[in-house]
């Protein structure tokens, strides 16, 4: 009798034993499928990344060069101005002397 519980006992331990193994190859399994689609999303996330990294150079560069080119613009508008009005001061200044000497 003592032999036939022993035995039924390491049956129902080998079942549990079968069915953790299964339940833990199922997880394996799952991690493993997991893991590879995670790998893929952060690959394509850092080629995301690198694509927008290089159109933010892109985008950086031009503004530079707008940067300039406005920059360049406005020095030359500032000349100008500078110029007009010494011309538009030494004309007051001809008038000035016309109205005196009348």
């Amino acid at each position: 009798e003592e032999k036939a519980e022993i035995s039924s006992l390491n049956t129902q331990l080998e079942q549990v034993i079968e069915e953790k193994e299964t339940e833990i190859s199922s997880l394996c399994t799952r991690i493993s499928s997991l893991s590879t689609h995670w790998e893929q999303a952060i690959e394509e996330k850092k080629s995301e990344i690198r694509s927008l990294n290089t159109r933010i150079i892109s985008l950086s560069t031009q503004l530079e060069q707008v940067i300039e080119e406005k920059e360049t613009e406005i020095s030359s508008l500032c000349t100008r101005i500078s110029s007009l009005s010494t011309h538009w001061e030494q004309a007051i200044e001809e008038k000035k002397s016309e109205i005196r000497s009348l």
